[in-house]
């Protein structure tokens, strides 16, 4: 019922006048004398109400799968840039153990 309080906070307005016979309020409570019976229409008033927080969640709702779902690939591409730099000292340590036999070639063979 919380969401027919907010509507019931929002319609009130202290200068209207109490058992005039008019229902100012969606609950009918400023007819208390019983004079009138007022329809509690808090329900109906308070449907739009309800719609916009309804889509408000369901905004925010999506909004996190998505999120959620880029912190995945994001996950994914940080394992990837971790194993990347790990591949090219590897790849280093071949080419740097290459260059060094090729020295080795080129020394013995310019020694002949």
């Amino acid at each position: 019922m919380m969401i027919s309080a907010i509507v019931l906070t929002t319609q009130m307005n202290l200068e209207h006048p109490v058992n005039d016979s008019i229902c100012y309020y969606c609950d009918g409570c400023d007819e208390y004398d019983g004079k009138v019976k007022c329809p509690n229409t808090c329900w109906e008033d308070g449907k739009v109400v309800r719609d916009r927080l309804m889509k408000k969640i369901s905004t925010y709702k999506e909004g996190i799968t998505l999120r959620e779902r880029e912190i995945e690939v994001t996950k994914v591409d940080i394992a990837k840039d971790e194993v990347e730099p790990a591949k090219l000292k590897n790849e280093e340590k071949s080419l740097k153990d290459i260059v060094e036999h090729l020295k080795e070639f080129f020394s013995e063979k310019n020694k002949r």
